[in-house]
């Protein structure tokens, strides 16, 4: 019963909530919120870090800011393509 209700869940979260689109949606729309305050720029000017090697982080994740939200949707959408498999597996 519960494998059975997960996997109905999963699936609806997945086609509105959690589906690539919408999150990158709500990615792109946190981005311009923060651009609009100026937090992105006083963020990096505050701490020098792009392109440096962060020991918690991954320093494949570039020489910008738009470099980091690259990889993180990359990372999100492979992610939640791995969840899919899986969940199907089930």
């Amino acid at each position: 019963a519960f494998v059975s209700k997960l996997k109905t869940r999963w699936t609806t979260l997945r086609s509105n909530v959690l589906s690539a689109s919408n999150i990158s949606k709500t990615i792109e729309t946190q981005i311009k919120s923060a651009e609009n305050a100026q937090a992105i720029s006083r963020n990096f000017n505050q701490w020098k870090i792009l392109g440096q090697n962060i020991e918690f982080a991954n320093n494949n994740m570039g020489y910008s800011h738009r470099n980091q939200v690259d990889y993180i949707k990359t990372w999100l959408n492979k992610r939640m393509t791995w969840m899919d498999q899986e969940i199907a597996k089930m």
